[in-house]
């Protein structure tokens, strides 16, 4: 176990290393402390989920966030900079703190939604991607809520890309992402919900899928 924890403080140094090379720094911030940023995020997603898979034509604002997280003292959020500008971020909630509709699928299996924690959204400026600072926000997050203790499960919720008919880009890394995150996709775990794509001038269905780990 000793020898694990070793290893395990040395993968972050590892982490806080690459990520300083490139002027890049991870910041956690936690229920009240998220409201300033809200804004921030905002355009980040805005940018984010404009792309495909989710081709989502909705302009989110800051209230968004202000309604869905920041009213929580347990929303954590991992913020990715550089320098000063905001590139990326994780943000998440104690599922019995979300949306009901995003519970439903649970408490119809039965599920203790008090043992989740939900990671709502990562995103990052194209610009940034393909550098792993994806990665780094996740293992931030999760280890923020492990810390904790309360929390024995995390989820999150993706696209189901079968149902999509837009054309997939050749260097989209997909829901192997997950998997290599060590998430397992659960088919019965699933919610559908309409918004309008990108292009597109009126409302479609689109099926999501919950991962757990």
């Amino acid at each position: 176990m000793k020898k694990f924890f070793q290893l395990l403080l040395c993968f972050q140094f590892l982490w806080v290393f690459a990520l300083s090379s490139q002027t890049i720094k991870v910041e956690v911030y936690q229920g009240a402390e998220i409201v300033p940023l809200a804004a921030e995020l905002a355009k980040i997603s805005n940018i984010a989920f404009k792309e495909y898979p989710y081709l989502y034509d909705i302009e989110d604002d800051e209230r968004f966030y202000l309604t869905k997280y920041c009213g929580f003292e347990e929303a954590k959020l991992c913020l990715a900079r550089d320098g000063t500008k905001v590139i990326g971020y994780a943000i998440g909630v104690p599922l019995k703190n979300y949306t009901p509709s995003f519970q439903q699928p649970f408490l119809n299996q039965k599920l203790n939604i008090d043992e989740f924690f939900y990671i709502g959204e990562l995103a990052i400026l194209p610009e940034y991607r393909r550098q792993k600072i994806g990665t780094q926000l996740m293992f931030q997050i999760e280890e923020q809520v492990k810390q904790e203790q309360k929390y024995p499960k995390i989820c999150l919720i993706h696209i189901d890309e079968n149902k999509i008919f837009a054309e997939k880009p050749k260097d989209f890394p997909s829901a192997n992402f997950w998997i290599r995150l060590g998430y397992l996709q659960q088919p019965s775990l699933s919610i559908d919900l309409d918004w309008k794509n990108v292009g597109e001038t009126e409302e479609t269905p689109h099926t999501l899928i919950y991962w757990t780990k």
